[in-house]
């Protein structure tokens, strides 16, 4: 394969102009570097806060995955789709209900998140409750059948 080749194939692979799963990296790469690395898929949340036989963060964002029909890697992602957010709002505000953790530990596990859209997703689920309702009812059923304990 000539260089011209292996320049256009690597562009092609998204290695030779800089662009990896978060975007362009406003560099040219050599073509000896390693290619970057893939993001591996999204399978479980770190258990932040979780004693053995309680709630914790990851298993509310799977129970409200599961009730709301949204993957659990879209439940975290940025993406600003209505229903994604619904679910992830009504995740962050479950989680600051029936867990001990701060508003900032909430947000830095949902998805990388600040402090202030937790907050602003646990006043959007309090002011207008019918909207989430169906979600969070579903939630907490499929948490009371996981048979874990709320945070005393």
């Amino acid at each position: 394969m000539t260089d011209m080749e292996q320049i256009m194939v690597k562009a092609l692979e998204g290695q030779f102009w800089g662009w990896s799963d978060n975007g362009y990296t406003g560099r040219v790469r050599n073509l000896n570097e390693k290619p970057l690395p893939k993001k591996q898929p999204v399978e479980a949340l770190p258990d932040v806060g979780g004693i053995s036989g309680r709630i914790t963060c990851n298993a509310i964002v799977r129970a409200v995955s599961v009730a709301s029909g949204v993957s659990f890697a879209n439940l975290l992602s940025h993406r600003r789709k209505t229903c994604y957010v619904i679910a992830r709002q009504a995740a962050m505000s479950l989680t600051y209900e029936l867990t001990r953790l701060t508003t900032s530990q909430i947000g830095k596990v949902i998805g990388e998140r600040n402090h202030s859209t937790v907050i602003h997703a646990i006043k959007s689920v309090d002011k207008n409750p019918e909207r989430y309702e169906s979600i969070i009812k579903e939630a907490r059923r499929v948490l009371d059948e996981s048979g874990l304990r709320q945070a005393a």
